[in-house]
């Protein structure tokens, strides 16, 4: 497993012997740490960054940089919804946790939060067993994040997405080649369902009792082909076998049938075809 990566937790510090900073070291000593560790992350709070320098940008270097955040929103701090909006923005992985019967702000609410009380043994376990859960994920698909920030950044981008003419030309050839390609690979397919059964013309008497030419359409380009599937009005019969259908009637008739599947009463008349007649 790979070493060196960095969990940044963002939790209410508090100061130096506070309450808040007892609490801030039990979660990360005893929830934090041992969890992260199993997969080759180090925690580091930011009041732990031993390097010099302005602490507000070491701080926001950590959230942004970090491989994963651990956000602690108990309390509602304000430093640590700073924070955390800057991680969402990056849309690199954070896990949310907040003290058992804390409630979540109106905003992030809607993200998966580890719920949790410090102070009960099994809860501690169980919050264990959570994160451990959703580090689990995190490292499967590490690039799958979600956030209120990341998704309005996305669609602001979609909104304002200004492209350069070259790009615009290139993109809408290689959209005209793939179109090329299918219309290609469709009139293959046709070709070769038609050189197997052609349609053709057969000259039989009618269901009203008199005769006509018959465009009769092979199964294949029917899921349920019906008796009759076009009908040309003619008094004398095509020439067989394999007749040269006319284009405009095949045309006529391809139509018909795809508006209502089968017409047989009153079609387009087909002008006599004297090289079909014998």
């Amino acid at each position: 497993m790979s070493k060196n990566k960095t969990c940044f937790f963002i939790a209410p510090i508090g100061d130096e012997g506070s309450p808040e900073r007892k609490r801030s070291d039990l979660v990360l000593r005893h929830i934090v740490e041992p969890v992260v560790e199993k997969f080759g992350y180090k925690a580091v709070r930011g009041d732990q960054i031993d390097k010099p320098g302005l602490i507000t940008s070491q701080v926001i270097q950590g959230v942004l940089d970090s491989d994963l955040v651990i956000a602690d929103l108990t309390g509602k701090n304000p430093n640590v919804f700073y924070e955390l909006a800057l991680r969402h923005a990056t849309k690199k992985p954070f896990i949310q946790l907040i003290e058992e019967g804390g409630k979540i702000p109106f905003d992030v609410a809607g993200l998966r939060t580890i719920h949790f009380d410090y102070q009960d043994l099994d809860s501690v376990v169980r919050c264990k067993s959570d994160l451990e859960n959703q580090l689990c994920t995190v490292e499967a698909n590490p690039k799958d994040v979600e956030s209120p920030v990341a998704v309005a950044i996305d669609l602001e981008r979609l909104r304002t997405r200004s492209l350069p003419v070259d790009q615009y030309i290139l993109e809408a050839r290689e959209f005209q080649s793939e179109i090329a390609q299918r219309i290609y690979n469709l009139e293959l397919a046709l070709g070769q369902l038609i050189s197997a059964q052609p349609p053709r013309y057969e000259y039989r008497q009618l269901p009203d009792g008199t005769m006509g030419n018959v465009f009769v359409m092979p199964p294949a380009y029917l899921p349920n082909p019906p008796a009759i599937n076009f009908v040309d009005r003619s008094s004398s019969p095509s020439s067989t076998p394999s007749p040269q259908i006319s284009p405009e009637f095949a045309r006529k008739a391809m139509a018909a049938l795809r508006k209502a599947g089968t017409v047989e009463s009153q079609p387009p008349t087909r002008e006599k075809d004297t090289k079909n007649e014998r």
